[in-house]
C-alpha cells in the first residue's frame, strides 16, 4: 500500500486529474484510496458523481446517489442545483428524484440540530450574580457545533459563559461552513443576542473564537467592524482571507477597531499558513490591535489537550 497522503495533498491531485479532464480516472482513483479518508467519505462520494456525470454516465452518477440516500446522507441543494460538474443532469426525472429525497434529508437533520449550545460551571447555574464573561466559539468548515465543544470547555471551566453557534450553511450531511461571511455575521449576532437576553452578559468581557475557518471568521468579524467583541481568538485558522494577509490591510483601515486584542494559535503539523500567520500578526499590531502569535510544535490543527493552556493564555492576553 502506498504512503497515504494528507488529505489537501490527495484533493489536490484530484483537481489535477480534473483540469486533465481524466474524470473516469478520479473515479477509480477515489475507488482505491477513498476509504483510507472516511472523515471526506462523502465528500468523495460527491467528487465521483460529478465525474460520472461528466464522462456521459449518468447511470453511475445516480447509482452513486442511491448508496448515499440509502445511507441517510444528504449533499446539500445548492451543490446538487450548481454545481458545474452536475449541470448534465439537471433534466434527468430520476436526478430530480434524488435531489427531492436529500432535500428530505437535509430538513430532517436540520430539525434535530439546535441553533446553539450552551457551556458553564455546573454548580453556578443557581448561584451566579456577576455578569458572565462571553465566548463564542465558532465550529471549523465542514462540521458542527457539537463536535468543537472541546475546545472551548477551558473557558467554560473557568467561569466564562459559551455559546457554540451552529452555522445553517450547509455542504451535506454533518458539513456546515461560514463561507458567507455576512450571513455568517447574521447569524452570530442573532446567537450573541439571545445569550444577552437569557443570561446577565458583560459587555466588556466578550470574545470571539473559531476554529480553522470559523477560526478566521472569528478575526475577520471584529477586524472588519461586523462585530464588537473586546477580542478574538483564531486557532488554526484557514480561508481564503488567512492565505492573503494583504487584504486586511483596507478592512483594518476602514474599520479602525478601538481596544481590540487578537491571539492567533497553531499547531506546527500540518498548518500551510504558518507564513501568513505571522505576516497577519505583524499586520494586526501595526493596526493597533495588539495580538499574541503562539505557535504549538510537534501538534496538529484538529483537536489536542495542548489547545486547553493556548486558549487560556490567549483570553488572559485579550483580556490585558
Amino acid at each position: 500500500m502506498t504512503t497515504l497522503l494528507p488529505f489537501p495533498e490527495f484533493e489536490a491531485r484530484l483537481r489535477e486529474l480534473l483540469d486533465e479532464r481524466q474524470y473516469l480516472r478520479i473515479i477509480n482513483l477515489i475507488e482505491d484510496e477513498g476509504e483510507r479518508y472516511p472523515a471526506q467519505r462523502t465528500y468523495l462520494v460527491y467528487w465521483q458523481v460529478g465525474m460520472a456525470a461528466r464522462d456521459n454516465n449518468p447511470d453511475l452518477a445516480m447509482q452513486y446517489l442511491d448508496e448515499l440516500i440509502e445511507e441517510g446522507i444528504w449533499i446539500s441543494q445548492f451543490l446538487l442545483r450548481t454545481s458545474p460538474s452536475l449541470e448534465s443532469l439537471q433534466d434527468f426525472p430520476e436526478y430530480e428524484d434524488r435531489v427531492q429525497a436529500m432535500a428530505a434529508l437535509q430538513r430532517r437533520e436540520a430539525l434535530q440540530l439546535l441553533p446553539l449550545l450552551t457551556l458553564r460551571k455546573d454548580e453556578e447555574i443557581d448561584a451566579r450574580r456577576d455578569p458572565y464573561p462571553l465566548l463564542l466559539g465558532l465550529h471549523q468548515d465542514r462540521d458542527t457545533a457539537l463536535a468543537s465543544i472541546r475546545f472551548w470547555q477551558p473557558a467554560a471551566e473557568t467561569g466564562w459563559l459559551v455559546g457554540v453557534p451552529q452555522s445553517t450553511q450547509a455542504m451535506w450531511s454533518g458539513a456546515y461552513v461560514w463561507e458567507d461571511v455576512v450571513q455568517a455575521q447574521r447569524e452570530i449576532a442573532d446567537r450573541t443576542r439571545d445569550l444577552i437576553e437569557k443570561y446577565t452578559v458583560d459587555p466588556n468581557r466578550i470574545i470571539l473564537a473559531g476554529h480553522r475557518q470559523g477560526g478566521e471568521v472569528a478575526a475577520w468579524l471584529p477586524c472588519s467592524g461586523g462585530i464588537n467583541v473586546r477580542g478574538f481568538i483564531a486557532i488554526a485558522p484557514t480561508g481564503s482571507l488567512i492565505a492573503n494577509p494583504d487584504r486586511w490591510f483596507h478592512s483594518l483601515q476602514a474599520s479602525e477597531p478601538k481596544g481590540l486584542r487578537g491571539a492567533l494559535i497553531s499547531g506546527d503539523i500540518g498548518m500551510p499558513y504558518l507564513p501568513e500567520l505571522k505576516r497577519l500578526a505583524d499586520i494586526l499590531n501595526a493596526f493597533d490591535v495588539p495580538t499574541r502569535l503562539h505557535i504549538l510544535e510537534g501538534v496538529g490543527t484538529d483537536f489536542d489537550p495542548a489547545y486547553h493552556e493556548a486558549i487560556r493564555q490567549a483570553i488572559d492576553f485579550v483580556l490585558t
